[in-house]
């Protein structure tokens, strides 16, 4: 969403806290069941072109941050960027 709307749509911070344990009539800590988490990750057909859309850059100093690029070349430079070293 991010090169689509030229940053003006950004990720939220990704995380996983457990809350405060609530504590029972003596004051102790009755503890939470076990929590899960599942991710789930979405992408664009491979072939989608990603650039940023009408009305999010045309009044910014500098235009467009990000090059225009298809989808399936994105996703495998963010997965190199992240998994190979």
């Amino acid at each position: 969403m991010a090169r689509w709307s030229n940053d003006l749509i950004r990720s939220t911070k990704h995380r996983v806290v457990e809350p405060p344990s609530p504590k029972n009539e003596s004051g102790k800590s009755e503890g939470y069941p076990p929590r899960y988490s599942v991710a789930y990750f979405c992408n664009p057909n491979y072939e989608a072109w990603i650039e940023a859309l009408p009305g999010t850059w045309e009044d910014i100093e500098g235009g467009k941050k990000y090059d225009g690029i298809n989808s399936r070349d994105y996703l495998f430079s963010r997965l190199s960027a992240t998994y190979i070293s």
